[in-house]
């Protein structure tokens, strides 16, 4: 379930991506984010038997929420946003999809052309971070060196003042759940486990914020992480041109 969760959020996000490109500055973030709503929502339910009755249909969900500009500068706002596109903006795709109560977080993170040599650094920064989380969260690892590495690249990288919290939470039912991958937190990672992938990274002087996130699932025998989504982490992907 979690799988197929995952694929129907592959193809929405990619919907989202095609939307954005084709409309770009005609769009706002709000328009944008219900349309690929729409969209994975009749995908979803192409494949849910359902006649209305108790307990047919639970534990479905499909949510996606686009910000674009200053909004993507703070970790979980509570503003609505509801902006034009702009060029020049970082914009976020995001949201979450359950079938069952299986499932977890999408996101992706967006530079639209010109951006600057500064947002570049901070996308690329929190993308490696994503990736590095990949490779270390292995069978056998305390979840507190996961985020040690992790803060220690972005400092190295001369990033460190846009650290707002830590690299991932774990992902089950309840949503946001223990383990964290945190300093604080010495479980050790066992084989099932799975984790939001979210070192991102927020320059509020600077109006633009930088954060992925999917589902990395801890695998037998001291491998790599496994990634729930099929989604790109590549400049092809998510620096585009409107």
């Amino acid at each position: 379930l979690w799988r197929r969760a995952y694929r129907v959020f592959d193809e929405t996000h990619a919907f989202a991506r095609d939307l954005l490109l084709a409309k770009g500055t005609d769009l706002t973030d709000y328009e944008l984010g219900h349309a690929a709503e729409e969209f994975g929502t009749n995908l979803i339910m192409k494949g849910i038997k359902r006649d209305g009755a108790p307990h047919t249909a639970v534990g479905i969900s499909l949510g996606v929420g686009v910000r674009t500009g200053r909004g993507t500068a703070y970790p979980h706002p509570n503003q609505f946003h509801h902006s034009r596109i702009k060029k020049g903006d970082a914009l976020q795709i995001a949201g979450g999809v359950r079938i069952g109560g299986c499932g977890g977080e999408l996101y992706r993170a967006f530079l639209l052309a010109p951006w600057t040599d500064h947002q570049k650094k901070v996308w690329t920064v929190s993308r490696d971070s994503c990736l590095m989380q990949k490779d270390l969260s292995r069978e056998g690892v305390a979840c507190s060196t996961v985020a040690y590495q992790i803060h220690k690249h972005q400092v190295k990288e001369g990033v460190a003042k846009y650290v707002y919290h830590r690299p991932a939470h774990g992902m089950g039912m309840e949503g946001h759940q223990m383990p964290y991958l945190a300093l604080g937190d010495y479980t050790m990672l066992e084989p099932g486990m799975i984790f939001s992938v979210e070192p991102g990274l927020y320059d509020t002087e600077n109006g633009f914020g930088v954060n992925f996130s999917d589902g990395f699932a801890v695998q037998n025998g001291g491998k790599p992480s496994l990634q729930m989504s099929r989604l790109p982490w590549s400049e092809e992907w998510c620096l585009v041109t409107l």
